[in-house]
């Protein structure tokens, strides 16, 4: 479950400075650069989002999702950091392409290689789940 706030988090925080730069230095400041810069990001970060709230909902592939979504987001960041663009600085590099790596690590080397972003297995619900766990009992007192 830490993932999948982190991953919320994170892609939010990502998403609202690439949105941020596409809206300021793309659209208001005439830059076409950064208006590709600041879309390309946002959808990135928003794809680490989406991942989050896949991994939320247990969906079969979110797993898959997360690591593509951490893939692009590690790739784009490391591009936007680099010259001639230099769009992020360091704090926003170490979360673009940091974060992502400890978590494609996490879930390649994470012990629920098969669950929903590094979380335990569901198990099927027992006969008994509607009572909290407690069998009933019948017999004569």
């Amino acid at each position: 479950m830490v993932i999948v706030i982190l991953n919320v988090l994170i892609g939010c925080a990502l998403a609202y400075g690439a949105a941020q730069e596409a809206v300021v230095g793309g659209i208001l400041g005439g830059d076409r650069v950064g208006l590709i810069v600041g879309c390309i990001g946002t959808v990135s970060s928003l794809l680490l989002v989406f991942s989050g709230v896949a991994s939320w909902r247990q969906w079969r592939r979110s797993r898959e999702l997360t690591l593509v979504a951490c893939g692009l987001l590690a790739a784009f960041s490391i591009w936007a950091a680099l010259p001639p663009l230099r769009f992020l600085g360091v704090f926003a590099l170490l979360l673009g392409a940091g974060y992502p790596a400890v978590v494609a690590t996490y879930l390649f080397r994470g012990p629920g290689r098969g669950a929903a972003a590094g979380e335990a297995p569901r198990s099927s619900p027992s006969p008994d789940s509607h009572t909290g766990g407690l069998s009933r009992v019948n017999g004569a007192a």
